[in-house]
């Protein structure tokens, strides 16, 4: 069985530049980046969903970040 790292959301935010959660979920939606919410609504992912993201992405010139 294959392991999945988990993503917090403090690690998106810090990766990201984000500073507010909800610009970080929508960043999320528009980057098409499959992920669950917790308790209090944080957002976790997990190392493959990121790296399935980047991987169907290959084509684009690159991430809007901000």
């Amino acid at each position: 069985m294959r392991q999945q790292t988990l993503v917090s959301q403090e690690e998106l935010m810090q990766a990201t530049g984000y500073e507010r959660p909800g610009d970080l979920r929508k960043w999320l939606d528009r980057e098409g980046l499959t992920y669950k919410l917790g308790k209090g609504g944080r957002v976790l992912t997990t190392v493959d969903a990121l790296n399935r993201a980047f991987a169907e992405d290959s084509d684009r010139e690159g991430w809007e970040i901000a």
